[in-house]
């Protein structure tokens, strides 16, 4: 099953027998201050740094969040979901859907696989979407809250590609959240979340070891044909360090 995203360049397909989808993270105001009180006074300018960067370091698709600190998601979750779904309809995009109910993220894999069931039966049967256009995010929670929080993300995965079949995403960051090293942390999870289903994620494109564990990632799994993406983007790594290397002599 294939979720297909075009822009007007460039078109990705996600699908778990396709390399890994790396959706860039950065432009979120979260935890971000000073790109707040930027986004405040209208001044983007950061948003096409971090553009550049996430870009440059792998990724094939951006989330772009505007959220503003201390508003009311639900409400606004209330008011923009009856909008979103005619509008996902009508334009043939892609949705993602949260297996939450009002009260909390619910903690058990099978509760979390029966809110999946309801939420894909609503969007296919009620709005008449395309269950190839509907993503599904299993809940990454904080390691650091609690150690039995990435099993049970994993098997939600599992049970999820095994009932829906669907393409799934999920925070990737969430899991090291509060944690040290948060980047080996990362590193380790999104391999073995991938071999259980996990077709994308929203990640730190800018962090290397991620980003090289989710292409390592892409090779074992027999989605990086002869190593070919592998191998180019070791051979880039290896030209780029050269080429400073070569700048870094010349300016002494």
């Amino acid at each position: 099953m294939h979720t297909i995203l075009s822009s007007a360049t460039t078109t990705v397909r996600i699908g778990d027998d396709q390399p890994f989808a790396i959706i860039g993270e950065r432009i979120n105001p979260t935890g971000r201050k000073i790109f707040q009180q930027q986004l405040r006074a209208g001044d983007l300018s950061r948003v096409e740094i971090d553009v550049k960067e996430q870009v440059a370091g792998g990724a094939m698709l951006l989330d772009v969040n505007m959220g503003t600190p201390l508003a009311d998601e639900a409400e606004l979750m209330r008011q923009a979901v009856p909008l979103i779904l005619p509008l996902v309809k009508k334009y043939g995009a892609a949705v993602i859907g949260l297996p939450n109910d009002e009260e909390e993220i619910p903690e058990e894999p099978a509760r979390r696989v029966e809110l999946t069931r309801k939420l894909i039966h609503v969007a296919t049967e009620k709005y008449k979407i395309p269950v190839e256009d509907i993503v599904i995010d299993p809940l990454a929670m904080p390691v650091g809250a609690d150690t039995l929080h990435p099993t049970r993300t994993i098997e939600t995965i599992a049970m999820i590609r095994a009932e829906f079949g669907v393409n799934m995403t999920l925070g990737a960051s969430n899991v090291s959240f509060g944690m040290p090293d948060r980047h080996s942390i990362a590193a380790t999870f999104l391999p073995i979340a991938i071999s259980y289903g996990l077709t994308s994620a929203i990640m730190d494109a800018r962090a290397p070891q991620i980003v090289r564990a989710v292409k390592a990632a892409d090779l074992v799994l027999n989605r990086d044909e002869w190593g070919a993406s592998w191998i180019a983007a070791h051979r880039a790594a290896q030209k780029a360090a050269e080429q400073a290397a070569a700048e870094a002599q010349g300016a002494t």
